[in-house]
């Protein structure tokens, strides 16, 4: 009997000992990605918020520093009075959450310091990763590694999740409340408090943005069908508390802003194209669209999870692809025009890479046990897929300093006098002159806009010099910095040139709309 038992007492601390190391490994791999996720995307901290759908980030700037004026009382009244009417003449999109933490951090800084929102924002999304991690865990084991490293280092998820704007923390708060909706699941009767929490965080997710809809109703339709108890929760009062807990906080701003007639529901509904839905052409320029944004290997290798998954498993990645299908459906206009609108398919595809990375695992331990070089190469591999797209992402950051343009717009601003009565056709539909030249202007539609307007079945605004004229009325100033756009637009060009010139630089110009003497 003794001389059987030590070969096996042998083994089995043999087997613990390749567990504990297995498991340090995991751990200083997990660290690492996290450590290194948080890096990449603190670099270059302090560039402008130019670099990714300005449009969008100067938007929430420009709230922000609304937000934080109002709170002081040291600061120059014109000063004060700009930045909160530009923060008011906004159209309301969705509740300024992510703009109202940023001004408090302001606030706690005692200076508005735009990259705040960057942190804020990278920090968000690292956290939705740790909680997207947890969710492939229980699906994949070791696999849901990869689900991390893609979420986190994927080239284009680098630059969007640091841009100031909900969509980061929206994918965040979407992907905790899906953690806890995938438990939920799997209790044989969900307990209240498992209940109360997924339905908060899914509530917080769509107050933040409304689309996280879509995809907390694809997984929860995926989880019930492939478990067969959709007719079950129809009956379950939790479920419909959760169903309720999801939509409540967003039904309730939304609500409210229609009833003081403040809801600008802008992006939300006035691109939803019906033509584009018969028309073959859209399907394939999203899905070409979708590959130069996410990668054609992660996402083929995402789809085989279809295949590899168990049945729950099945139900969770096929809801929530359904769910960004539908989403793409209603946003019609954007999800093949602004990156930004697939932001919350990465995690989706990261989810999907957890079971055939598990099975790489699996393959890769059975191949290199004991053998010291393959092991070696295999450390050696997954580091260069590590450094490759963090150098290319790295590299996007970098490409553009658009320090310089600071002092531009500040300096237009200061010719401009600072004034709130002007008409303009410039970059980011003016915000970059009003955020850093402290102006307020109405952008005039470019030709791209008139495109779009066309698409839309909408009327166009370059009808007569009579018409330009009575949109042009009680403005001070008219400046152009999209010299290109305003030979696009004849009509007003003719008008334009019919008035004197406040000012002229190499790359812009100002008409002068008031009422001169004799005239």
């Amino acid at each position: 009997m003794m001389p059987s038992s030590v070969p096996q007492s042998s083994a089995e601390s043999r087997a613990a000992s390749g567990l504990r190391g297995s498991q340090r490994w995991l751990l200083l791999a997990l660290a690492l990605l996290l450590l290194v996720g948080v890096a990449i995307r603190l670099y270059d901290l302090t560039d402008p918020p130019l670099d990714f759908h300005p449009v969008r980030q100067l938007r929430s700037a420009m709230i922000a520093r609304g937000m934080y004026y109002r709170m002081l009382d040291d600061v120059e009244p014109w000063r004060q009075q700009m930045a909160v009417r530009q923060a008011e003449g906004l159209e309301t999109l969705e509740p300024p959450i992510l703009e109202w933490l940023t001004a408090q951090s302001y606030r706690l800084i005692g200076s508005e310091q735009v990259w705040v929102a960057r942190v804020v924002s990278s920090l968000a999304w690292v956290a939705g990763a740790v909680a997207l991690y947890g969710l492939a865990r229980r699906y994949a084991g070791a696999g849901a590694l990869f689900s991390l490293a893609y979420m986190l280092l994927l080239p284009f998820a680098v630059q969007a999740s640091r841009s100031f704007q909900p969509d980061p923390l929206m994918v965040a708060l979407t992907m905790a409340a899906l953690n806890f909706l995938d438990r939920w699941f799997r209790e044989d009767s969900p307990g209240w408090g498992s209940t109360l929490l997924a339905g908060t965080l899914g509530g917080l997710a769509v107050l933040v943005k409304l689309p996280a809809v879509f995809f907390l109703a694809g997984a929860f339709l995926g989880l019930a069908l492939a478990q067969n108890r959709l007719l079950g929760l129809m009956r379950d009062g939790k479920a419909w508390v959760m169903a309720a807990l999801f939509m409540v906080p967003a039904g309730l701003y939304y609500g409210s802003l229609l009833l003081v007639g403040g809801a600008g529901g802008g992006e939300t509904w006035r691109f939803f194209v019906t033509s584009l839905l018969t028309s073959p052409r859209f399907y394939l320029d999203w899905l070409a669209f979708i590959l130069r944004l996410v990668g054609y290997t992660a996402f083929v290798g995402a789809l085989t999870s279809l295949i590899l998954l168990d049945r729950r498993g099945r139900g969770l990645v096929a809801g929530l692809l359904g769910g960004y299908v539908f989403y793409g459906l209603t946003f019609t206009y954007h999800i093949a025009t602004h990156d930004y609108y697939s932001l919350p398919l990465i995690p989706v595809l990261a989810l999907g890479l957890a079971a055939p990375g598990q099975a790489l695992l699996d393959r890769f331990r059975a191949v290199v046990r004991e053998k010291r070089m393959l092991q070696v190469l295999a450390a050696g591999v997954a580091l260069l897929a590590v450094l490759l797209p963090l150098r290319t992402a790295r590299g996007i950051l970098a490409g553009h300093d658009f320090r310089a343009e600071v002092g531009y717009w500040k300096a237009l601003g200061n010719t401009l006098e600072n004034r709130s009565d002007l008409m303009a056709i410039s970059h980011d539909y003016g915000y970059r002159l009003e955020y850093y030249g402290w102006v307020q202007t109405s952008a005039w539609m470019t030709a791209e806009d008139l495109e779009l307007r066309e698409i839309l079945g909408q009327s166009g605004s370059e009808d007569s010099i009579e018409v330009v004229a009575e949109q042009l009325e009680g403005r001070s100033l008219f400046v152009v910095t999209i010299l290109s756009d305003l030979d696009k637009l004849p009509v007003l060009k003719r008008y334009l040139e019919t008035r004197p010139v406040f000012a002229q630089g190499d790359d812009y110009i100002v008409y002068d709309l008031r009422v001169v003497e004799g005239e």
